[in-house]
Protein backbone atom coordinates (compact mmCIF):
# COMPACT_ATOMS: atom_id res chain seq x y z
CA UNK A 1 0.00 0.00 0.00
CA UNK A 2 1.37 3.59 -0.57
CA UNK A 3 3.03 6.17 2.15
CA UNK A 4 1.51 8.96 2.63
CA UNK A 5 2.81 12.24 3.99
CA UNK A 6 2.28 15.42 5.79
CA UNK A 7 4.37 18.21 6.81
CA UNK A 8 2.76 20.33 9.61
CA UNK A 9 2.90 24.14 9.96
CA UNK A 10 5.48 23.73 11.91
CA UNK A 11 7.79 21.63 10.14
CA UNK A 12 7.19 18.12 11.37
CA UNK A 13 7.59 15.52 8.99
CA UNK A 14 4.60 12.84 9.25
CA UNK A 15 4.18 9.79 7.47
CA UNK A 16 1.56 6.99 7.38
CA UNK A 17 1.55 3.41 5.95
CA UNK A 18 -1.81 1.59 6.37
CA UNK A 19 -0.98 -2.08 6.70
CA UNK A 20 -3.75 -4.33 4.84
CA UNK A 21 -4.84 -6.77 7.76
CA UNK A 22 -2.84 -5.29 10.35
CA UNK A 23 -4.92 -4.89 13.66
CA UNK A 24 -1.81 -2.98 15.25
CA UNK A 25 -0.92 0.45 14.88
CA UNK A 26 2.95 1.04 15.25
CA UNK A 27 4.39 4.99 16.41
CA UNK A 28 7.83 5.98 15.48
CA UNK A 29 8.83 9.55 16.78
CA UNK A 30 12.47 10.85 15.89
CA UNK A 31 13.87 13.59 17.14
CA UNK A 32 17.30 15.04 16.34
CA UNK A 33 18.46 14.57 19.79
CA UNK A 34 21.26 11.84 19.56
CA UNK A 35 24.64 11.74 21.93
CA UNK A 36 26.41 13.27 19.07
CA UNK A 37 24.39 16.51 20.22
CA UNK A 38 25.57 16.11 23.90
CA UNK A 39 27.99 18.98 25.30
CA UNK A 40 31.30 17.71 25.53
CA UNK A 41 31.26 17.43 29.18
CA UNK A 42 27.82 16.25 29.59
CA UNK A 43 27.90 12.91 27.71
CA UNK A 44 25.03 10.68 29.31
CA UNK A 45 22.35 13.58 28.96
CA UNK A 46 21.03 11.89 25.96
CA UNK A 47 20.49 8.56 26.89
CA UNK A 48 19.64 9.82 30.54
CA UNK A 49 16.50 11.26 28.89
CA UNK A 50 15.19 7.80 27.87
CA UNK A 51 14.10 7.48 31.27
CA UNK A 52 13.40 11.21 32.53
CA UNK A 53 10.65 12.02 29.55
CA UNK A 54 9.18 9.18 31.22
CA UNK A 55 8.47 10.48 34.36
CA UNK A 56 5.20 12.54 34.35
CA UNK A 57 4.10 14.48 30.61
CA UNK A 58 1.23 16.96 29.46
CA UNK A 59 -1.53 17.43 32.52
CA UNK A 60 -0.38 13.76 34.02
CA UNK A 61 2.22 12.87 36.70
CA UNK A 62 4.66 10.01 35.98
CA UNK A 63 2.06 7.12 37.08
CA UNK A 64 -1.18 8.50 36.05
CA UNK A 65 1.04 9.36 32.57
CA UNK A 66 1.89 5.42 32.62
CA UNK A 67 -1.16 4.19 33.35
CA UNK A 68 -3.06 6.07 30.91
CA UNK A 69 -0.63 4.43 28.48
CA UNK A 70 -0.61 1.11 30.05
CA UNK A 71 -4.72 1.19 30.09
CA UNK A 72 -4.87 1.28 26.38
CA UNK A 73 -2.26 -1.80 26.16
CA UNK A 74 0.11 0.97 24.71
CA UNK A 75 3.79 -1.11 24.48
CA UNK A 76 6.72 1.83 24.23
CA UNK A 77 9.99 2.40 24.87
CA UNK A 78 12.43 5.67 23.71
CA UNK A 79 16.27 5.67 23.86
CA UNK A 80 19.05 7.58 22.02
CA UNK A 81 21.22 6.42 19.47
CA UNK A 82 24.38 7.96 17.46
CA UNK A 83 22.62 11.04 15.54
CA UNK A 84 18.88 10.59 17.04
CA UNK A 85 16.34 10.06 19.81
CA UNK A 86 13.91 7.61 18.77
CA UNK A 87 10.07 6.98 21.11
CA UNK A 88 8.38 3.97 19.82
CA UNK A 89 5.01 2.47 20.82
CA UNK A 90 2.67 -0.62 19.19
CA UNK A 91 -1.08 -0.92 20.18
CA UNK A 92 -3.96 -2.16 18.67
CA UNK A 93 -5.04 0.51 15.94
CA UNK A 94 -8.54 1.11 17.35
CA UNK A 95 -6.85 2.32 20.43
CA UNK A 96 -4.08 4.83 17.94
CA UNK A 97 -6.34 7.92 18.45
CA UNK A 98 -6.64 7.99 22.36
CA UNK A 99 -3.34 6.76 22.94
CA UNK A 100 -1.66 9.55 20.70
CA UNK A 101 -1.86 12.68 22.94
CA UNK A 102 -0.26 11.11 26.11
CA UNK A 103 2.20 9.55 23.62
CA UNK A 104 3.00 12.28 21.88
CA UNK A 105 3.11 14.52 25.24
CA UNK A 106 6.11 11.95 26.13
CA UNK A 107 8.58 14.16 23.63
CA UNK A 108 6.07 17.22 23.47
CA UNK A 109 5.40 18.11 26.62
CA UNK A 110 7.53 16.30 29.34
CA UNK A 111 7.75 17.83 32.78
CA UNK A 112 11.59 17.54 33.69
CA UNK A 113 11.36 17.53 37.30
CA UNK A 114 13.67 18.53 39.55
CA UNK A 115 12.46 15.33 41.78
CA UNK A 116 12.55 12.88 39.35
CA UNK A 117 16.16 13.71 37.93
CA UNK A 118 17.84 12.11 40.70
CA UNK A 119 16.73 8.47 40.72
CA UNK A 120 17.08 8.85 36.53
CA UNK A 121 20.87 9.79 37.01
CA UNK A 122 21.38 6.81 39.27
CA UNK A 123 19.47 4.52 36.72
CA UNK A 124 22.00 5.18 33.38
CA UNK A 125 24.91 5.85 36.13
CA UNK A 126 24.13 1.71 36.76
CA UNK A 127 23.83 1.38 33.28
CA UNK A 128 27.15 2.44 32.62
CA UNK A 129 28.50 0.32 35.35
CA UNK A 130 26.70 -2.72 34.26
CA UNK A 131 28.79 -2.67 31.27
CA UNK A 132 31.77 -4.56 33.07
CA UNK A 133 29.49 -7.59 33.16
CA UNK A 134 29.35 -7.39 29.97
CA UNK A 135 32.62 -7.68 27.98
CA UNK A 136 31.15 -8.24 24.34
CA UNK A 137 29.78 -5.08 24.35
CA UNK A 138 32.45 -3.45 26.36
CA UNK A 139 34.66 -5.00 23.01
CA UNK A 140 31.98 -3.60 20.18
CA UNK A 141 31.98 -0.03 22.06
CA UNK A 142 35.79 0.39 22.39
CA UNK A 143 35.78 -0.93 18.30
CA UNK A 144 33.51 2.52 17.35
CA UNK A 145 35.86 4.87 20.23
CA UNK A 146 38.80 3.51 18.00
CA UNK A 147 37.60 3.70 14.59
CA UNK A 148 35.20 6.27 14.77
CA UNK A 149 35.99 9.96 14.81
CA UNK A 150 34.84 12.58 17.38
CA UNK A 151 31.29 13.20 17.98
CA UNK A 152 30.14 9.66 16.83
CA UNK A 153 33.00 7.65 18.94
CA UNK A 154 31.07 8.96 22.29
CA UNK A 155 30.13 6.18 24.80
CA UNK A 156 26.69 5.14 24.10
CA UNK A 157 25.78 5.44 28.32
CA UNK A 158 27.67 8.32 28.64
CA UNK A 159 30.75 8.91 30.95
CA UNK A 160 31.09 9.08 34.76
CA UNK A 161 32.60 12.41 34.76
CA UNK A 162 29.66 14.21 31.99
CA UNK A 163 26.78 11.92 34.64
CA UNK A 164 27.89 13.20 38.15
CA UNK A 165 28.33 17.06 36.56
CA UNK A 166 24.78 16.31 34.92
CA UNK A 167 21.53 18.64 36.35
CA UNK A 168 18.34 18.50 35.79
CA UNK A 169 18.49 22.29 34.01
CA UNK A 170 21.29 20.95 32.08
CA UNK A 171 18.81 18.08 30.89
CA UNK A 172 16.39 20.56 29.87
CA UNK A 173 18.28 23.03 28.20
CA UNK A 174 19.82 19.92 25.90
CA UNK A 175 16.21 19.03 25.42
CA UNK A 176 14.45 22.21 24.64
CA UNK A 177 17.59 22.75 22.55
CA UNK A 178 17.26 19.81 19.99
CA UNK A 179 13.60 18.07 20.30
CA UNK A 180 11.37 20.67 18.25
CA UNK A 181 9.39 19.43 15.05
CA UNK A 182 11.99 20.88 12.63
CA UNK A 183 14.10 17.79 12.26
CA UNK A 184 11.68 15.22 13.22
CA UNK A 185 9.98 12.82 11.48
CA UNK A 186 6.48 11.08 13.23
CA UNK A 187 5.49 8.28 11.48
CA UNK A 188 2.57 5.77 11.63
CA UNK A 189 2.18 1.75 9.91
CA UNK A 190 -0.70 -0.85 10.20
CA UNK A 191 -4.32 0.14 11.20
CA UNK A 192 -4.13 3.30 10.81
CA UNK A 193 -6.53 6.29 8.86
CA UNK A 194 -3.78 8.71 7.10
CA UNK A 195 -6.12 11.85 6.87
CA UNK A 196 -7.63 11.20 10.73
CA UNK A 197 -3.71 10.51 11.99
CA UNK A 198 -2.76 13.79 9.73
CA UNK A 199 -5.02 15.98 11.54
CA UNK A 200 -4.10 14.37 15.28
CA UNK A 201 -0.93 15.19 14.76
CA UNK A 202 -1.09 18.59 13.41
CA UNK A 203 -3.03 19.49 16.59
CA UNK A 204 -1.32 18.22 19.11
CA UNK A 205 2.12 19.20 17.81
CA UNK A 206 0.93 22.76 17.00
CA UNK A 207 2.54 24.56 20.29
CA UNK A 208 6.03 22.29 20.03
CA UNK A 209 8.55 23.93 19.26
CA UNK A 210 12.65 24.21 20.05
CA UNK A 211 14.66 26.40 21.36
CA UNK A 212 16.77 27.12 18.09
CA UNK A 213 16.72 25.52 14.72
CA UNK A 214 18.22 21.83 14.47
CA UNK A 215 22.13 21.85 14.86
CA UNK A 216 24.54 19.97 12.69
CA UNK A 217 27.64 19.11 14.85
CA UNK A 218 31.27 19.04 13.63
CA UNK A 219 33.18 15.79 12.88
CA UNK A 220 36.82 15.76 13.89
CA UNK A 221 39.31 13.89 12.63
CA UNK A 222 39.17 10.06 11.67
CA UNK A 223 41.83 8.02 13.61
CA UNK A 224 44.14 6.18 12.31
CA UNK A 225 43.36 2.35 12.32
CA UNK A 226 45.46 0.00 14.28
CA UNK A 227 45.14 -3.06 16.44
CA UNK A 228 44.45 -2.33 20.43
CA UNK A 229 44.09 -4.42 23.20
CA UNK A 230 41.82 -4.31 26.82
CA UNK A 231 43.27 -6.03 29.68
CA UNK A 232 40.77 -8.17 31.05
CA UNK A 233 40.95 -10.64 33.46
CA UNK A 234 38.63 -13.19 31.99
CA UNK A 235 39.65 -16.17 30.03
CA UNK A 236 37.60 -15.40 27.62
CA UNK A 237 38.70 -13.29 24.39
CA UNK A 238 36.71 -10.83 22.69
CA UNK A 239 37.66 -10.04 18.53
CA UNK A 240 36.07 -7.40 17.53
CA UNK A 241 37.15 -5.94 14.13
CA UNK A 242 35.87 -2.48 11.87
CA UNK A 243 36.45 -0.86 8.62
CA UNK A 244 34.62 1.56 6.25
CA UNK A 245 32.29 1.00 3.73
CA UNK A 246 29.72 3.08 1.94
CA UNK A 247 27.01 4.78 3.10
CA UNK A 248 23.85 3.94 3.80
CA UNK A 249 22.36 6.43 0.89
CA UNK A 250 24.89 5.02 -1.21
CA UNK A 251 23.18 2.83 -4.29
CA UNK A 252 26.10 0.13 -3.78
CA UNK A 253 24.99 -0.11 0.29
CA UNK A 254 22.70 -3.26 -0.85
CA UNK A 255 25.62 -4.82 -2.79
CA UNK A 256 27.74 -4.20 0.76
CA UNK A 257 24.66 -5.56 2.70
CA UNK A 258 24.50 -8.49 0.19
CA UNK A 259 28.57 -9.22 0.99
CA UNK A 260 28.29 -9.42 4.36
CA UNK A 261 25.10 -11.72 3.97
CA UNK A 262 27.73 -14.01 2.34
CA UNK A 263 29.82 -13.68 5.19
CA UNK A 264 27.11 -14.18 7.65
CA UNK A 265 23.81 -14.96 6.64
CA UNK A 266 23.01 -17.92 8.68
CA UNK A 267 24.69 -21.27 9.75
CA UNK A 268 25.77 -21.75 6.15
CA UNK A 269 27.71 -18.62 6.17
CA UNK A 270 31.48 -18.41 5.47
CA UNK A 271 32.39 -17.21 9.05
CA UNK A 272 30.11 -19.86 10.88
CA UNK A 273 31.36 -22.55 8.55
CA UNK A 274 34.87 -21.79 8.58
CA UNK A 275 35.35 -20.16 12.14
CA UNK A 276 32.85 -22.09 14.44
CA UNK A 277 31.77 -25.53 12.31
CA UNK A 278 34.78 -26.51 10.57
CA UNK A 279 37.67 -25.26 13.21
CA UNK A 280 35.59 -25.29 16.78
CA UNK A 281 37.34 -21.66 17.12
CA UNK A 282 34.72 -20.28 19.29
CA UNK A 283 31.28 -20.32 20.22
CA UNK A 284 29.92 -16.73 18.68
CA UNK A 285 30.88 -15.39 15.42
CA UNK A 286 29.41 -12.73 12.91
CA UNK A 287 29.37 -9.83 11.01
CA UNK A 288 27.05 -6.90 9.97
CA UNK A 289 26.80 -3.76 8.19
CA UNK A 290 25.64 -0.64 9.77
CA UNK A 291 25.08 3.10 7.92
CA UNK A 292 24.32 6.18 7.78
CA UNK A 293 23.72 8.80 5.49
CA UNK A 294 27.48 10.60 5.53
CA UNK A 295 29.41 7.05 6.41
CA UNK A 296 28.86 3.21 6.98
CA UNK A 297 30.78 0.40 7.83
CA UNK A 298 31.22 -3.26 8.19
CA UNK A 299 32.06 -4.80 11.68
CA UNK A 300 33.00 -8.63 12.35
CA UNK A 301 32.96 -10.37 16.40
CA UNK A 302 34.60 -13.26 17.89
CA UNK A 303 34.04 -14.73 20.89
CA UNK A 304 36.47 -17.10 22.12
CA UNK A 305 39.04 -18.54 24.65
CA UNK A 306 42.52 -17.71 25.48
CA UNK A 307 44.29 -20.35 23.82
CA UNK A 308 42.62 -20.00 20.67
CA UNK A 309 42.45 -16.25 20.37
CA UNK A 310 45.24 -15.79 17.68
CA UNK A 311 44.09 -18.82 15.76
CA UNK A 312 40.41 -17.11 15.65
CA UNK A 313 41.57 -13.52 15.13
CA UNK A 314 44.13 -14.89 12.28
CA UNK A 315 40.89 -17.01 10.22
CA UNK A 316 38.50 -14.39 10.73
CA UNK A 317 40.53 -12.00 9.17
CA UNK A 318 41.49 -14.51 6.44
CA UNK A 319 37.82 -14.80 5.15
CA UNK A 320 36.91 -11.19 5.31
CA UNK A 321 39.93 -10.83 2.83
CA UNK A 322 38.82 -13.97 0.99
CA UNK A 323 35.20 -12.41 0.35
CA UNK A 324 37.27 -10.01 -1.81
CA UNK A 325 39.79 -12.58 -3.52
CA UNK A 326 37.62 -15.53 -4.62
CA UNK A 327 34.78 -15.91 -6.36
CA UNK A 328 30.86 -15.97 -4.33
CA UNK A 329 29.58 -19.33 -5.87
CA UNK A 330 26.14 -19.65 -7.16
CA UNK A 331 24.63 -21.64 -4.15
CA UNK A 332 26.17 -19.71 -1.52
CA UNK A 333 25.34 -16.48 -3.59
CA UNK A 334 21.51 -17.58 -3.82
CA UNK A 335 21.42 -19.03 0.00
CA UNK A 336 22.87 -15.03 1.25
CA UNK A 337 20.10 -13.39 -1.53
CA UNK A 338 17.12 -15.37 -0.10
CA UNK A 339 18.52 -14.66 3.32
CA UNK A 340 18.35 -10.97 2.46
CA UNK A 341 15.13 -11.37 1.04
CA UNK A 342 13.17 -13.34 4.02
CA UNK A 343 14.81 -11.15 6.28
CA UNK A 344 13.07 -7.66 4.87
CA UNK A 345 9.64 -9.24 3.66
CA UNK A 346 9.07 -10.58 7.63
CA UNK A 347 10.37 -7.39 9.00
CA UNK A 348 7.83 -5.89 6.64
CA UNK A 349 5.02 -7.48 7.72
CA UNK A 350 5.75 -6.28 11.85
CA UNK A 351 4.01 -2.52 12.08
CA UNK A 352 6.69 -1.80 14.47
CA UNK A 353 9.74 -2.34 11.64
CA UNK A 354 8.24 -0.59 9.26
CA UNK A 355 7.34 2.27 11.30
CA UNK A 356 11.02 2.72 12.66
CA UNK A 357 12.10 1.69 8.91
CA UNK A 358 10.33 4.67 7.76
CA UNK A 359 11.34 7.69 9.93
CA UNK A 360 14.61 6.15 9.47
CA UNK A 361 14.67 6.57 5.71
CA UNK A 362 13.55 9.65 5.70
CA UNK A 363 16.76 10.59 8.31
CA UNK A 364 19.16 8.59 6.04
CA UNK A 365 17.44 8.68 2.56
CA UNK A 366 15.69 12.35 2.66
CA UNK A 367 12.42 10.29 2.09
CA UNK A 368 10.75 7.12 3.15
CA UNK A 369 10.85 3.64 0.84
CA UNK A 370 8.37 1.25 0.74
CA UNK A 371 8.61 -2.19 1.37
CA UNK A 372 8.21 -2.87 -2.83
CA UNK A 373 10.90 -0.93 -3.18
CA UNK A 374 13.82 -1.98 -1.29
CA UNK A 375 12.53 -5.85 -1.91
CA UNK A 376 13.31 -4.69 -5.77
CA UNK A 377 16.55 -3.34 -4.77
CA UNK A 378 17.56 -6.56 -3.53
CA UNK A 379 16.66 -8.58 -6.46
CA UNK A 380 18.35 -6.31 -8.91
CA UNK A 381 21.48 -7.74 -6.92
CA UNK A 382 23.62 -9.89 -9.48
CA UNK A 383 26.79 -12.45 -9.34
CA UNK A 384 28.48 -10.13 -11.37
CA UNK A 385 27.43 -6.81 -9.76
CA UNK A 386 28.90 -8.38 -6.51
CA UNK A 387 31.74 -9.66 -8.04
CA UNK A 388 32.67 -5.78 -9.39
CA UNK A 389 32.12 -4.15 -5.92
CA UNK A 390 34.20 -6.94 -3.70
CA UNK A 391 37.19 -6.11 -6.68
CA UNK A 392 36.50 -2.38 -6.09
CA UNK A 393 36.48 -2.11 -1.87
CA UNK A 394 38.75 -5.00 -0.62
CA UNK A 395 39.73 -4.00 2.40
CA UNK A 396 43.72 -3.57 3.03
CA UNK A 397 45.46 -4.42 6.04
CA UNK A 398 45.86 -0.91 7.04
CA UNK A 399 41.93 -0.18 6.60
CA UNK A 400 41.04 -2.49 9.82
CA UNK A 401 40.52 -1.10 13.48
CA UNK A 402 40.96 -4.69 15.58
CA UNK A 403 40.15 -4.54 19.25
CA UNK A 404 40.57 -7.83 21.61
CA UNK A 405 39.18 -7.72 25.30
CA UNK A 406 41.01 -10.69 27.22
CA UNK A 407 43.93 -11.43 29.47
CA UNK A 408 46.42 -10.69 26.76
CA UNK A 409 47.51 -8.63 23.69
CA UNK A 410 47.08 -10.69 19.91
CA UNK A 411 49.70 -10.18 17.66
CA UNK A 412 49.04 -8.72 14.53
CA UNK A 413 46.65 -11.39 11.87
CA UNK A 414 48.72 -13.61 9.78
CA UNK A 415 48.17 -16.52 7.58
CA UNK A 416 45.87 -19.00 9.53
CA UNK A 417 47.03 -22.85 8.80
CA UNK A 418 44.65 -24.81 6.69
CA UNK A 419 41.26 -26.79 8.63
CA UNK A 420 42.31 -29.70 10.24
CA UNK A 421 45.49 -28.60 11.08
CA UNK A 422 46.67 -27.79 14.65
CA UNK A 423 48.19 -24.30 15.29
CA UNK A 424 50.56 -23.94 17.80
CA UNK A 425 48.58 -22.88 21.37
CA UNK A 426 49.57 -19.65 22.80
CA UNK A 427 51.48 -19.27 25.43
CA UNK A 428 49.99 -20.12 29.49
Amino acid sequence: MPIHAHTTASGLIVLAEPMAGAASAAVSLRVPAGEVHQPEDRQGVAPLMGEFLCRGAGGLDARAHAEALDRLGVRRGCGSSSRDFELDAVMLGVNLDEALAPLLDTVTAPHLDDAQFGPCRDLQTQSLDALEDEPQERAMIELSARHLPAPLDRHPEGTRAGLAALTAADARAFWAAHAGPAGSVLAVAGAVDPEAFFAAAERLTAGWSAASAPAGYEVGPTPVPAQHHVQDPSEQVHIALRWDAVPANHPDAVLQKAAVAVLSGGMSGRLFTEVREKRGLCYSVYAGYGGHADRGGVYAYAGTTAPRAQETLDVLVHELRRLHAEPVGGDEFRRAMVGMKSRLVMSGESTSARASSLSFDVAVHGRPRTLAERVEEVAAVTPGRLRDFLDANAPGPEAMTIVTLGPRALDAPGEPAPAGVAAAAAPA
